[in-house]
């Protein structure tokens, strides 16, 4: 039973390529999903895939860095549907000690240059990182972390799902 808040779905391109724009869209908004984001496709190259997406209801997720130029940003934050996803750290995914000392300067500047709300992620992964990011955006995405609990919890032979819905309550709680 669906909880009322929006589904996403990230998957690469080669996916939704596979399968087919239109299949693919259509596939991802029968099984109810709102949104996707599709981070190796970049928007220049994604008129076929934004069109059979709005087609078919769903919002097209994109996303911006802390390295992204102003002009990037503008472009991004226009192209995007339902929120704009910011990167929280420089480099790859992960988790971090504490949110990088640039996010919030960061921020201010996507805030500037677009118009929906921003969700930030990549490296949150406790309650206070937590806390911290839902003070400078909408909303936070937490990826890692929960891997990372459910792997721990099969190491140790617990539920790898009662060990991340944990964290995710944890993290939850945080924000409020």
């Amino acid at each position: 039973e669906r909880s009322g808040k929006p589904l996403m779905l990230m998957t690469y391109y080669n996916h939704v390529h596979r399968m087919g724009h239109g299949a693919f869209a259509a596939a991802a908004a029968d099984a109810g999903v709102d949104g996707v984001l599709v981070p190796d496709l970049p928007p220049e190259e994604g008129e076929a895939w934004m069109a059979a997406a709005e087609g078919e209801g769903l919002d097209n997720v994109l996303f911006a860095s802390m390295s992204t130029p102003e002009h990037r940003l503008r472009s991004v934050g226009g192209l995007t549907r339902g929120f704009l996803y910011c990167f929280a750290v420089r480099g790859i995914t992960g988790l971090r000690e504490g949110l990088d000392a640039e996010v919030g300067p960061f921020m201010r500047r996507v805030r500037a240059c677009s118009h929906v709300p921003l969700a930030l992620g990549l490296g949150i992964s406790d309650p206070e990182q937590c806390r911290q990011a839902g003070r400078l955006a909408e909303g936070v995405v937490v990826g890692s972390a929960l891997v990372k609990a459910a792997m721990d919890a099969l190491d140790s032979g617990d539920d790898p799902a009662a060990r991340a819905g944990e964290l995710a309550r944890a993290l939850k709680a945080a924000m409020y």
